[in-house]
């Protein structure tokens, strides 16, 4: 057995790797969304918005409608928002890390390392599904939370995105002529 005073090295991972995590996780939602968007029009027919601007009969086939329907301002939030927190709430309390994060060698883990429980990694999906930006800048803020790199569910959550492995030392190298 060790001792009880043995210190445990965690790294953590940086915000560009987290950012890089969030592009690819991102891009999947989306798709997801599109392809929702797609079957539902393709099933009932194109949705029904009082001020609904395109008639496809007059711009465009109708299997295209469903990318001009996706990106308007009221409906993309809170459908995007609901389907990135369900992605990430699923794959992040079954596995500890999304696709992105899976690419990455990233995964989520309570303060000490260990698995997270999925209470507190639904907890940390709500930061980033709906108050991403909010929940940078107010955890930037918390001392500790900066210097264990947490956004503020983060924080509240108990969680960390660590690296899985341990970041390969560099050598010095020198070119010789």
């Amino acid at each position: 057995m060790g001792s009880s005073n043995e210190t445990r090295k965690i790294y953590l991972a940086d915000w560009r790797e987290r950012f890089a995590a969030w592009l690819i996780d991102l891009s999947i939602v989306v798709i997801i969304v599109i392809v929702m968007q797609t079957l539902l029009f393709v099933t009932f027919g194109p949705p029904v918005y009082a001020d609904y601007p395109f008639r496809r009969e007059f711009f465009f086939p109708h299997l295209f409608s469903p990318l001009f329907t996706i990106f308007r301002p009221w409906f993309v939030g809170p459908i995007l928002g609901f389907t990135q927190f369900i992605y990430w709430s699923f794959t992040e309390s079954l596995w500890n890390q999304s696709v992105g994060k899976k690419i990455l060698g990233l995964k989520v883990a309570d303060l000490e390392g260990n698995v997270a429980k999925p209470a507190n990694v639904i907890l940390e999906s709500v930061g980033k599904s709906f108050l991403l930006w909010l929940d940078l800048i107010i955890g930037i803020l918390i001392p500790e939370g900066r210097d264990r790199r947490q956004r503020l569910t983060s924080y509240l959550s108990g969680t960390l995105v660590v690296r899985i492995r341990p970041p390969k030392e560099r050598t010095k190298v020198e070119y010789v002529r």
